[in-house]
């Protein structure tokens, strides 16, 4: 190790006794000197410089159909230098550029566009920092749409039995052309045909003019943002009035008549304010369902009974149908113990009822048979009826007495339910003989009479005869 250092020494000593590194070490030491001398003199320092921005390929969204809408609120930078104080304090802003590349906006909306970093054409200088690093900038696109025209309506407005037939707006539609953000939003035109001030009076065809109100999808009314838009509308009134006619005639037998119906109640018809006012209804006639076994239906040509130049609307001809139905019968097994006998006295009378003139069955029960409508009938049921013989103040023989029934209406009875009754007094039953002692006889003195000299015998008492008692008051049962 010592023999290696005293070889080092050895070594710079002769290097540094050399004519060669005399001059080489004045030279460095020059160097040293100056750079110590400038650094004194020409410092480094730093200092910020506003830059306008450079805008690159502005136009070209342009070219994509997307326009500036926002303001370019940032048009220069600030970009932080350094060097020697000579060189930096001569730095002019044109020496430095910063580029915004416009061609980097692709959608509308807004965009954040990347400052290029600066570039410095003196040598010396270096850029530190600069700011903004970016700007924004909005751009939206052209469009045009159709907004349809919607026409509102108050009924109120309309006399009273007038109907609105049509409401034709012009234009029905209308093209509106700005920046999507600004229609994106629209829904449609208004018109509101109230604001008019009609009143409850419209009764004839109208044409009007409005203006139009622009409606966003959420109700907003935003008609100041927009050029005006005129529209016409106009206003196609008919009257309403009602279809009369007159039904006439009876059906076949055992037929009845239920219901008509037409196929329009009413009808919409339209003319001149005057003619239709004139109008209250259409009267069809009479359809006569004399001797008809099914259904009368007739057609009618609305035009053949309407005059001038009033016409229906939509409906050009009505049916009338009278339905014709045909009795429906039910028949009802009613046993005598059913029917209610008011007046009757089985206390004091024998009563023998005999149905035989009737319908009956084998076991004496009475078949009862009626006819009606069929919804009629679907009410009937034999308690329903309350079948009834009446015997009040019935004594003696009578043929023929008749069957009462309570009937709904359209219901009738198929035959006449007929009795023969006898009424008689009820037989009184004689009572048993009952045996009874036989009075011990004794012989009591006979007294005369003091002034006749008669004996004194104790006359019989009269005992009035049993007669037949005439018939009472029915009691009813």
């Amino acid at each position: 190790m010592t023999r290696k250092i005293n070889k080092f020494f050895e070594t710079v000593k002769k290097i540094s006794s050399g004519k060669g590194f005399l001059i080489t070490f004045s030279i460095v030491c020059g160097i040293v000197a100056w750079l110590f001398v400038l650094d004194a003199e020409n410092p480094v320092t730093e200092r910020t410089i506003a830059v306008e921005l450079e805008f690159v390929n502005f136009d070209e969204p342009a070219e994509n159909n997307l326009t500036l809408v926002s303001e370019l609120g940032v048009i220069s930078a600030n970009i932080k230098i350094s060097g020697r104080e000579d060189i930096v304090n001569n730095v002019i802003p044109s020496d430095l550029s910063l580029k915004v590349d416009f061609s980097k906006v692709k959608e509308k909306g807004t965009s954040y566009i990347t400052v290029d970093a600066p570039e410095c054409e003196k040598i010396g200088v270096k850029v530190l920092d600069y700011y903004p690093k970016e700007i924004a900038v909005s751009y939206d696109a052209k469009a045009e749409i159709y907004l349809p025209v919607k026409v509102d309506f108050d009924k109120e407005l309309l006399k009273s039995g007038y109907e609105i037939v049509s409401v034709i707006a012009e234009p029905d539609q209308v093209p509106i052309s700005d920046f999507e953000s600004a229609i994106e939003n629209l829904e449609y035109i208004s018109v509101d045909v109230s604001e008019n001030g009609a009143g409850g009076g419209v009764d004839g065809d109208k044409t009007l003019r409005f203006i139009g109100r622009f409606i966003t999808k959420t109700g907003g009314d935003v008609t100041a943002n927009f050029d005006t838009q005129n529209i016409t509308v106009q206003i196609d009134v008919a009257k309403r009035v009602p279809i009369k006619y007159t039904i006439e005639g009876a059906p076949a037998e055992d037929h009845y008549f239920t219901e008509a119906g037409s196929s329009e109640t009413t009808v919409l018809i339209d003319g001149t304010n005057k003619e239709l006012a004139e109008v209250e209804s259409i009267d069809l006639g009479v359809i006569n369902i004399d001797g008809a076994e099914k259904d009368v239906s007739r057609d009618y040509k609305l035009s053949d009974y309407l005059t001038g130049t009033v016409y229906s609307v939509g409906v050009q001809s009505v049916n009338v149908t009278a339905k014709i139905s045909k009795f429906e019968t039910k028949e009802y097994v009613l046993s005598p113990a059913s029917i209610s006998y008011p007046g009757k006295n089985d206390a004091l009378y024998d009563y023998d009822i005999d149905f035989s003139q009737s319908d009956t069955d084998s076991a004496g029960n009475i078949i009862v048979k009626v006819k009606g409508r069929a919804d009629a009938l679907a009410e009937v049921s034999l308690s329903s009826l309350r079948p009834t013989l009446d015997l009040t103040d019935k004594f003696g023989t009578f043929n023929m007495l008749p069957v009462d029934f309570t009937l709904p209406e359209g219901v009738t009875l198929i035959g006449e339910y007929l009795a023969d009754v006898e009424v008689a007094t009820k037989a009184t039953p004689t009572p048993a003989p009952t045996a009874e002692p036989t009075p011990e006889v004794t012989e009591e003195p006979t007294t005369d009479d003091p002034e006749t000299g008669t004996p004194d015998v104790e006359e019989p008492t009269e005992t009035p005869s049993e007669t037949a008692l005439p018939p009472s008051q029915t009691e009813e049962n």
